[in-house]
């Protein structure tokens, strides 16, 4: 199983020349063993593992990653290679401008940032 892994990290960041990332995970074994941390270190990506028995903490990534799963249609690439490149337009064309979210009271991240702009901010009010 590390093997597979290890190998599905190899197969990710196939061709990628500058790697600037953070690469978090739960402490599942597979993500914990030596080979797969030192792949990791090799690429000089920095690791974040989420605390042990705190499932709360990685919530808002783990929603992030099942609406990603749900919403995006992968016949509608060629391949992953094409998906993932493309992934940040989905973010911003879909995610922050057409999808709403309840935990915004059912507005989009970008109308919600509209809104939040337009607010006097409490620090604005001790900078006179």
């Amino acid at each position: 199983m590390q093997d597979i892994i290890v190998i599905a990290l190899c197969v990710v960041i196939a061709g990628v020349q500058d790697w600037q990332e953070i690469h978090h995970s739960d402490q599942g074994a597979q993500h914990a063993d030596t080979a797969y941390v030192e792949r990791l270190a090799d690429l000089r990506m920095a690791i974040s593992m989420a605390i042990g028995e705190e499932p709360e903490e990685n919530r808002h990534a783990e929603r992030l990653m099942r609406t990603i799963k749900e919403e995006v249609e992968l016949s509608a690439y060629q391949d992953f290679a094409d998906a993932y490149s493309q992934l940040g337009r989905f973010l911003e064309d879909v995610y922050n401008c057409k999808r709403v979210h309840s935990a915004l009271g059912y507005l989009t991240s970008e109308e919600f940032e509209q809104l939040r702009r337009a607010e006097p901010s409490p620090c604005r009010l001790y900078h006179r």
